[in-house]
């Protein structure tokens, strides 16, 4: 029996089978797709033995160092690293690039296509930056370089032998640099005897145990470790600088002339060391993956739900008119001695069946593609390994689980009214419903006016409440989630030009050494094409709340008069007055993590485990990055002598040429060009726009089905009607127009009901994607209302062309047989 229901009522079917599929699998592959790329990141980190501590020496690292640090307990791979800043010079072009010795145990690098070095003159180039063609061509260390960085290389000039990824380079972004244009075009892997230094450039380690990366367990691992590893580096970095100034002894000729060891230690340039103890945390690749997974994991959070309630008020929809339709059936089985189990059994399986394999096709194919397809989108950032399948199980066992109990309760629910019933009564055709005015028929100046057509479209909008209301919550709900995925992009993609034309507004920052203000201040003034430069101390620090936020930048200036033109302190058209002595004005994500709100204290901890407790006097618009803003007061009070070690600069000509000409003065280390920093956001968001679409699709494909099964459904319980008009002499056009009109209007009303339902929608969404790095804009375009309104309609006008085949098929002298 339940094979020929199936036969029987084959549209139908296939509806609740495409609805399990669309809802279970638009759940799964929603809810995976972070894990799956983050559990492919993982993988690639781990394969290529990424560090989890960097460990960085202005007096560099000695072998004797680099294996003391293999005996700290809990520290696996210890390997020294060479690199250098430089220009090299490629089809014409110098560009800056950053130099590595080739590692053997910690940053593998990745091979692409090529072979691995086998000469001390060929190398390994960025697959990013590089072409396949390139593979053969050289490379030539430029004459712009210093003697300083020409003076660290055995060779000049090399050949390209291979193409690779790098665990150090996630996504596209290389980093800022002192030379050049201040930022690095790629990276370059070079053999170690290529270097000709005596000590490291730094220090790599990864730890015995491990975690899932992004997860509480790995940053505890971390935490665990941290202290231990900070305390051996700069005990080590002491006994370097002890065992440097050892060497340095006074002649006697010198001595006589009152010269002291201090003094010469000071002319050899040598000072007390700094050290630093780096994490994945401070590496741009890998916190860029993570936020923009995140945004992921946002829309998965809200989406699906959605899906699945509609999926059981269409099985409800479905199963209470097939029900309906086999009530004789039902009466005699009953006669026949059949009991109420075994009759609810063939629903159930009917349903449980459709549900089941729904589910599978929907599962297993969108766990696959969804994660393929977001990959895919991300490919223009994160193309550093295939996308591996990632099996959940506990996903599988609760969407399968979802599923059944929402369709099998949802049939049930449907057989239950009529298993009651006897069978004489159930025998009998039900009696027809009494006829009812609606609304509208009430205000006779408006119903007189309209044509006969139309009140019979009306009437029969009204007279079927469960498919009005089905009707209106499936497509309404559907117009909601167009319009969240469009309000999305509207929140992110132009953050960009929020942070670089409203909050920071100048155009080249500039890193030097502290106590070099003066000199470089100077240098500044006699560039023309300077418009105007602000000196600030920025340093990162940890911030403290209600929850916590490392890698915080902490920015102090000295002239808060001169801050216009640079950066714009404000909330909303309101400006903020610049923190006086012991308060701080704070970015919005970090008020947002922490807690905070005006008046509130905020723990903020530099390098030095110093710690300050500083009171809360504002919180600024700001979209990129997570800044405290203090006076140089208030540095000196809880930090020390406050120095300057950032310009911030103001640029009337070409910033490209501008940052060169800095980036030349032997005081600047790094000079970062904020529309680079812009491009880099708006590549990282563009990839919103593969997202958004595939949510329009799924919400088509949603409102397809409904309409679809909602309008089949319709035809089945008016064939007569529709046979009647088609007696009475209707055109093939008007009985379309007679039967298809209520979709459209009813389109149209669910369409704008969903306007403020997906406006709901939207902000839950957009309160779910949290980023330390950003911040967003929420807001949903005018623009963006009119496209999810038009999108919902076409959804409508697709399935009316396609229902206009089902109508033709409804055979006349059958439809209009008595009942037996």
């Amino acid at each position: 029996m339940t094979g020929r229901s199936v036969r029987t009522f084959f549209g139908r079917y296939m509806a609740l089978l495409l609805i399990v599929a669309l809802s279970a699998g638009f759940f799964a592959g929603l809810k995976l797709t972070k894990n799956a790329m983050q559990n492919t990141c993982d993988k690639y980190l781990a394969a290529q033995n990424m560090y989890d501590f960097r460990l960085l020496s202005t007096l560099g690292f000695t072998m004797e160092d680099v294996e003391s640090f293999g005996e700290i307990s809990g520290v696996e791979l210890v390997e020294g690293m060479y690199s250098l800043d430089a220009m090299m010079l490629h089809n014409s072009n110098s560009r800056a690039y950053k130099l590595m010795s080739i590692p053997e145990n910690v940053n593998l690098p990745s091979l692409v296509v090529g072979r691995m070095p086998a000469a001390d003159n060929e190398i390994l180039a960025d697959d990013e930056k590089f072409a396949k063609d390139d593979i053969g061509s050289t490379v030539v260390l430029s004459t712009e370089n210093k003697d300083s960085v020409t003076d660290m290389l055995a060779n000049t000039e090399f050949t390209i032998v291979g193409l690779v990824n790098s665990p150090l380079y996630l996504n596209l972004d290389r980093g800022t640099t002192g030379i050049g244009s201040g930022e690095l075009h790629g990276f370059l892997y070079l053999p170690a005897e290529n270097f000709t230094g005596e000590v490291f450039t730094e220090v790599n380690i990864t730890l015995t145990d491990s975690a899932p990366i992004y997860s509480d367990e790995y940053d505890e691992l971390i935490e665990k470790y941290e202290d231990t590893i900070t305390d051996h580096l700069k005990e080590r970095a002491d006994k370097r600088y002890d065992d440097l100034v050892s060497q340095i002894t006074v002649p006697p000729e010198l001595e006589a002339y009152g010269v002291t060891l201090d003094q010469l230690i000071a002319e050899s340039g040598l000072t007390e060391p700094e050290t630093y103890v780096l994490t994945r945390d401070e590496n741009a690749g890998y916190v860029g993956f993570e936020s923009d997974t995140s945004i992921v994991s946002g829309i998965a959070n809200i989406f699906p739900i959605f899906f699945i309630m509609i999926a059981m008020l269409v099985c409800i929809t479905t199963m209470t008119r097939m029900v309906d339709e086999e009530r004789t059936q039902i009466g005699v089985l009953k006669a026949m001695g059949f009991s109420d189990g075994a009759i609810v059994a063939k629903y159930l399986l009917y349903a449980g069946s459709a549900a089941i394999i729904g589910w599978a096709v929907g599962f297993f194919l969108c766990t696959w593609g969804l994660p393929e397809i977001f990959w895919f989108a991300y490919s223009s950032l994160y193309d550093f390994a295939p996308m591996t399948y990632l099996f959940d199980p506990a996903l599988a066992v609760i969407t399968l689980a979802v599923s059944l109990v929402g369709i099998l309760g949802a049939a049930y629910i449907s057989c239950r009214k009529e298993l009651v019933s006897v069978p004489a009564e159930l025998i009998r055709p039900k009696a027809a419903k009494n006829g009812k005015r609606i609304l509208l028929e009430r205000i006779k100046p408006l119903w007189e006016k309209l044509p006969f057509l139309q009140k019979i479209t009306l009437r029969n909008m009204f007279r079927y409440k469960q498919r009005l209301v089905m009707m209106l919550v499936g497509i309404g709900c559907c117009a909601g989630l167009v319009v969240t995925a469009f309000g999305v992009r509207d929140s992110m993609i132009n953050i960009g030009s929020l942070q670089f034309d409203t909050v920071q507004l100048y155009d080249l920052e500039a890193v030097f050494e502290a106590g070099n203000e003066e000199t470089v201040v100077e240098k500044l003034g006699e560039m023309d094409e300077i418009d105007g430069y602000l000196t600030a101390s920025v340093h990162r620090v940890d911030v403290y709340g209600a929850e916590n936020m490392s890698s915080v930048s902490l920015m102090s200036f000295a002239d808060e008069d001169a801050l216009a033109g640079f950066w714009d302190f404000h909330t909303g058209n309101e400006s903020l007055r610049f923190p006086g002595k012991g308060e701080a004005i704070v970015s919005p994500r970090i008020a947002e993590k922490l807690g905070l709100s005006v008046g509130d204290a905020l723990e903020i901890r530099d390098s030095d485990r110093q710690a300050a407790d500083i009171t809360v006097n504002g919180i600024f618009d700001n979209y990129i990055g997570s800044y405290v803003v203090i006076s140089d007061e208030t540095y000196e009070d809880y930090f020390g002598e406050w120095e300057p070690n950032t310009a911030l600069i103001s640029v009337t000509g070409d910033t490209v040429k501008t940052a060169e000409r800095l980036t030349e003065m032997d005081e600047i280390t790094s000079v970062s060009q904020l529309s680079v920093s812009r491009e880099n956001v708006d590549n990282a968001l563009s990839c919103l726009d593969y997202i958004i679409w595939l949510v329009v699709l799924f919400s088509g494909a949603l409102a397809f089905i409904v309409i679809f099964n909602l309008t089949n459904i319709n035809l089945a319980e008016r064939s007569r009607e529709i046979a009647t008009v088609q007696v009475l002499g209707f055109y093939p056009k008007e009985t379309d127009s007679y039967v298809l009109r209520e979709n459209l209007i009813l389109s149209v009303i669910a369409a704008v009901l969903g306007m403020p339902l997906g406006t709901l929608f939207h902000y839950i969404v957009m309160r779910m994607i949290v980023i330390d790095a950003l911040s967003f804009n929420i807001h949903i375009t005018p623009v963006s209302y009119v496209l999810a309104f038009l999108c919902t309609v076409l959804f409508a006008v697709i399935v009316n062309a396609f229902m206009k085949r089902q109508i033709s098929k409804i055979h006349m002298a059958e439809s209009l047989k008595s009942v037996e």
